[in-house]
């Protein structure tokens, strides 16, 4: 029977009204950071998308500033106007037609005149150098733009503290949460900026990486490649591609290890110049931009979504502080600092990315049942509401911990399993454990009415979950009610309330596996963080991919390459679980419960001795003659 902590229908539907209240603030302002952080990555893919066309434009702008100054030095020539103008004309509508796509961001402003809205002036930018002409060869000092030629800067955008500028004069510009890293490009040294070529986005195979043919693609898409090859994309100096970066760090373990990867940082950081190769055109068009892209990398390698990769690693950090030891020698003080930051939030276990609950979690629904013995208390001794909340708590505790790299090549499924995916195992564990005890609550009860009372209470429990976004606790309730030895118990579901059989029903369509759990993910979809995703279901797409999908790939020369198109899949199964971590719950742990739920999972019997005892409660009728 149930016993005094038990509440009345009235006030636990008003319990769940302000519940579920409660969880709509918190889904608004999960939403909110989701929005803020979705902003922040359009604003940085739309200026990496069009920094070659930012480059084209300050050609154009520099080749028409020339223009202006020929047209005064030879006034005195009395050179036709008509001819100028004809020329300008021509140069500006070429202008024009190479600003399409920058959203006409300071695309026609004349070389010279009045301030327009928009553009802001700043000093003249310095920068430290090698001056080969200096007869010692040391850094000295030298003006990148002189004090006459200021330097004009449209702001296209911030959120979060990034910030996306385009500057006239040409120079490109990378993003960090703390400010922009510019390479401070001279005024006079775009006049030799490369034109690129009329199809600039499409790359020809090669026998170590090959691309998706695309029309009008905005990037290359790489379909594979050498390991050597896929890393190199990272920081390739023409094609920047966050959302590559992305799926690289997510997968890359399935044909690497971060010693190799970080190691090819490191190499890269100052690349050289062919023989006979401009010193000056090559530091613009290679070194600069390889040199902030693998920062940028090391910068999106040490935040939340990828740190795990150095949690307890030494030797990785290591690495990274000998690859800092590198940009010092490069004088990239900008660069420097950036990584140096990433690395102290790692060292302080810093956990930036989480989005913390700012609403006062709501009072436990717990009285401590009479008996002070907990041996003795059972399911009804608690309110379902509040081991809804309990089971969301635990279960929230294992998800969290799960990291991408312990879904890869379905290693939970393999020998080494239990160093390979040591957390994933303990949340399949205890999904299971929690099922188990569903079946060893219904299976205890010797009569109808007392496994009827198990079965109701369970019902509120995973209807309770649902509500709070707790799918993977509901499909462990209903896959133990859907179990042989239950399912079977014709007499006991007769006698099931009408309202709970309805409970059942909806419970046993949210989690249906038909149509590949087709009604499972458009609940997903639906709903906002916080949440438990069932991970029984992205454990099957994760299967299906790896087995359905080569790992290497042949070109027509016969070479094998890693199959980056399987990896892309993979990551967009793993980014949706990884989404789902990011936002915590905001409930009080009730130790008495959690403690009496951890002991009663451990203490359930097997499949083999519920269905034993289900013939016994219920014998099968005997077969009509």
């Amino acid at each position: 029977m149930p016993g005094p902590a038990t509440l009345g229908q009235s006030q636990l539907d008003n319990l769940m009204e302000i519940e579920r209240l409660n969880g709509l603030v918190e889904q608004l302002q999960a939403e909110r950071e989701a929005i803020k952080e979705r902003v922040t990555i359009q604003i940085r893919d739309l200026v990496f998308e069009n920094e070659e066309l930012k480059r084209q434009v300050a050609a154009h702008k520099n080749h028409l500033r020339k223009l202006s100054t020929l047209t005064r030095s030879v006034s005195l020539n009395r050179v036709p106007s008509a001819m100028l103008e004809e020329r300008r004309g021509s140069d500006s509508d070429a202008l024009r037609s190479s600003s399409l796509g920058l959203r006409r961001i300071g695309s026609d402003l004349p070389p010279a005149g009045p301030k327009k809205p928009g553009l802001t002036e700043s000093p003249a930018i310095t920068k430290k150098t090698t001056d080969p002409t200096s007869p010692t060869g040391k850094k000295g000092t030298r003006s990148i733009l002189s004090n006459l030629v200021k330097r004009k800067t449209t702001v296209l955008g911030s959120s979060n503290g990034l910030s996306a500028s385009y500057h006239e004069d040409g120079g490109m510009t990378e993003f960090t949460d703390d400010g922009e890293i510019d390479d401070a490009a001279s005024d006079d040294s775009m006049e030799s900026l490369p034109k690129p070529p009329l199809q600039e986005f499409m790359e020809e195979d090669s026998p170590d990486i090959i691309f998706m043919k695309q029309d009008g693609a905005s990037k290359p898409t790489v379909k594979g490649g050498t390991c050597d090859r896929l890393v190199e994309r990272l920081f390739h100096e023409k094609y920047p591609d966050p959302e590559y970066t992305t799926d690289f760090l997510l997968t890359y373990r399935s044909f690497t290890t971060p010693a190799v990867v970080i190691n090819l940082l490191s190499q890269n950081f100052n690349p050289q110049p062919e023989e006979g190769q401009d010193w000056d055109e090559f530091q613009k068009t290679k070194v600069v931009p390889t040199q902030l892209r693998i920062t940028n990398v090391l910068k999106a390698w040490m935040g939340w979504k990828h740190s795990y990769d150095f949690d307890n690693d030494t030797a990785m950090l290591n690495q990274v502080e000998a690859i800092v030891r590198v940009m010092e020698e490069s004088d990239v003080p900008k660069q420097v600092d950036i990584v140096k930051k990433c690395l102290e939030k790692l060292k302080e276990n810093g956990k930036e990315g989480v989005l913390q609950p700012t609403n006062p979690s709501p009072t436990p629904l717990f009285t401590l049942p009479p008996s002070g013995n907990s041996s003795t208390w059972t399911i009804f001794d608690f309110e379902p509401l509040e081991m809804a909340r309990q089971i969301t708590m635990k279960q929230f505790e294992l998800f969290r911990l799960i990291s991408p790299k312990e879904f890869l090549n379905q290693s939970w499924m393999k020998s080494r399993k239990e160093e390979t995916s040591p957390n994933l195992l303990n949340m399949i564990h205890w999904t299971n454990d929690y099922s188990n005890w569903v079946i060893t609550q219904v299976m205890s009860k010797d009569s109808i009415r007392g496994r009827v009372d198990v079965i109701k209470q369970f019902l509120k429990i995973a209807k309770c979950c649902k509500e709070l976004h707790n799918f993977d606790a509901t499909f462990a309730v209903i896959a133990a009610l859907q179990s042989a030895a239950i399912h079977r118990l014709a007499k006991t579901w007769e006698k099931l309330d009408r309202q709970y059989k309805q409970t059942f029903k909806e419970l046993q369509a949210a989690t249906s596996r038909e149509k590949n759990f087709s009604k499972c993910r458009e609940i997903l979809r639906q709903s906002l963080p916080p949440l438990i995703p069932y991970l029984g279901m992205f454990l099957t797409d994760l299967t299906f991919i790896d087995t359905g999908h080569p790992d290497r790939i042949k070109t027509e020369s016969g070479e094998e390459l890693i199959n980056f198109l399987k990896l892309r899949q993979t990551a967009g199964v793993l980014k949706q679980i990884q989404q789902s971590q990011r936002t915590l719950y905001n409930f009080q742990v009730v130790p008495q419960i959690q403690d009496f739920i951890q002991v009663q999972i451990k203490d359930t019997i097997t499949e083999s001795e519920a269905f034993n005892r289900s013939l016994q409660y219920e014998p099968r009728e005997p077969a009509p003659s």
